[in-house]
């Protein structure tokens, strides 16, 4: 009995640590800037997406999918609702300067291709923001700069992902 309560408790925690491995984005934007949020067509605009600067409250994105060059999210914000009423809907944002992550360490790989099986540079970097150029099921294609100013381009794995403008998780 004992042994199928553990096995029990261990498939319920791995479930777990499944159901909350979501990708979150965060956007930067200016207090005068916007990002648009358009329909399942990706033709009309159906909200406007601000961060609410006066409360420090921000707008993190949570990644359902991709297609091409534009993702589709549900906005969230940082602080819960602690200051907004009103949740932003679900669409389509095109991938632009103004989506990024920060690296979790200051030392981390970047791939070739958006799996762990490509070849890697690891790069010896500082938390600054990353752009996110390309994102495939949670991968990041980005540009990443070194401590000597060198460039690197390559896929951040979604481990090494923060989107916390609070923290950068360092």
């Amino acid at each position: 009995m004992k042994n199928i309560l553990c096995i029990l408790i261990i498939l319920l925690g791995g479930l777990s640590a499944v159901a909350t491995t979501d990708n979150y984005l965060l956007l930067r934007l200016s207090e005068e800037a916007s990002c648009l949020l358009y329909d399942s067509t990706r033709l009309c605009v159906i909200d406007t997406l601000k961060h609410n600067f006066q409360n420090e409250n921000y707008i993190m994105l949570r990644v359902d999918s991709n297609y091409e060059d534009m993702i589709y999210v549900e906005p969230i914000w940082t602080l819960g609702f602690l200051y907004e009423s009103t949740p932003y809907k679900k669409g389509w944002i095109y991938l632009s300067k103004d989506i990024i992550v920060f690296p979790h360490d200051a030392q981390f790989p970047l791939y070739a291709e958006p799996s762990y099986m490509s070849d890697s540079v690891i790069v010896v970097g500082t938390y600054d923001e990353l752009p996110v150029i390309k994102y495939n099921n949670g991968w990041i294609y980005t540009v990443a700069y070194d401590t000597t100013g060198g460039e690197f381009a390559g896929w951040l794995s979604p481990q090494y992902q923060c989107a916390n403008p609070y923290t950068t998780c360092n």
